[in-house]
């Protein structure tokens, strides 16, 4: 089965698990893949839509896989039992609502031994949600898919917390190991965050407003380049 670019690197990041809730499992790539190399025993593919359920279903069969991997229709982590995965793998939606869907299912992840997140949007959101719920980020990974950067991350239970607030909007694991992707994204980044500076009218309070918070997003990034000086 071949795997794009980022659903790649969300299975390279993966541990081997008993069973693993792969929620928002969409057509089911990343849960049969996962069965097919070992990756888990079980996984419970959950999806809130009925149409990518079908066809998961029909890619489910294609692969000889049925016995494997469970096919479930639910919101989140609604379609599980509490301790029923003791992994849960979620990809493809923004950051604040992977927050929402773990915040609302904390009985279904306090005894999990990993979350792979790959949050499209608001990752320090995200970061920051796993300090405050008892999470370590343990392993990340950076890739770029058809012009767009992707970024996904391994969390296991424990306690940490980051000095800098760069440290969770760009990755404290990438900026350690001075991630080659990570450097390009904040290189081009910073080049648009500076051309829209310059373009931009400060002659009213919300023009103001902006200019502030892009400056700040600035200093956040010329901080978090200089981790590879």
């Amino acid at each position: 089965m071949h795997l794009s670019d980022r659903m790649a690197a969300i299975a390279s990041i993966c541990l081997p698990a008993g069973v693993l809730a792969d929620v928002g499992c969409d057509h089911a790539y990343l849960s049969i893949h996962t069965v097919l190399n070992k990756k888990a025993e079980k996984v419970i593919a959950t999806d809130l839509r009925e149409g990518p359920l079908k066809k998961a279903e029909e890619n489910v069969k294609k692969y000889r896989v049925g016995d494997k991997v469970d096919i479930r229709l639910g919101y989140g982590l609604d379609a599980l039992s509490e301790g029923e995965a003791d992994a849960v793998l979620i990809s493809g939606m923004g950051g604040l609502l992977i927050c929402d869907i773990l915040a609302g299912g904390m009985n279904k992840i306090n005894n999990v031994k990993q979350l792979i997140l790959q949050p499209q949007s608001d990752l320090s959101c995200v970061r920051h949600f796993l300090h405050r719920n008892g999470f370590r980020i343990e392993a990340e990974k950076m890739c770029e898919d058809s012009g767009k950067f992707y970024t996904c991350m391994r969390a296991v239970p424990g306690t940490e917390a980051y000095q800098n607030e760069y440290e969770y909007e760009y990755g404290k694991i990438l900026l350690d190991m001075r991630d080659e992707t990570l450097f390009n994204y904040i290189s081009r980044k910073l080049e648009k965050t500076e051309n829209i500076i310059v373009n931009m009218e400060t002659g009213n309070a919300q023009n103001r407003e902006s200019v502030n918070r892009i400056l700040n997003e600035k200093e956040r990034l010329i901080a978090a380049r200089a981790c590879y000086s």
